[in-house]
């Protein structure tokens, strides 16, 4: 399941705030990234972004995982904007 890390892509996401058969080694804290604007991917191409975003700012923690994962979109906004969050950790298999 958690795999060791040698790239951003390599970074695993998890909506849970916990994984099981898992134990946390360190946590790096809250991770957020933004984006606003009309994007011709739609809904697709902003979670995409988002996701590749956040991977690379847990890498650069030297994180291999990001806990209680959450996008939040604000559409009603003009332009519309798009959050992605989290907990970047170092998780290791028990």
């Amino acid at each position: 399941m958690i795999e060791e890390v040698t790239s951003p892509e390599d970074i695993t996401l998890f909506s849970t705030p916990w994984v099981s058969g898992t134990r946390v080694i360190h946590y790096f804290g809250t991770v957020t990234v933004s984006l606003s604007g009309h994007f011709e991917g739609g809904y697709e191409e902003v979670i995409e972004k988002l996701d590749s975003l956040m991977k690379i700012k847990a890498f650069d923690l030297t994180a291999n995982a990001i806990v209680g994962y959450e996008y939040i979109f604000d559409l009603f906004s003009d332009p519309p904007t798009f959050q992605a969050m989290g907990t970047a950790g170092k998780l290791e298999e028990f």
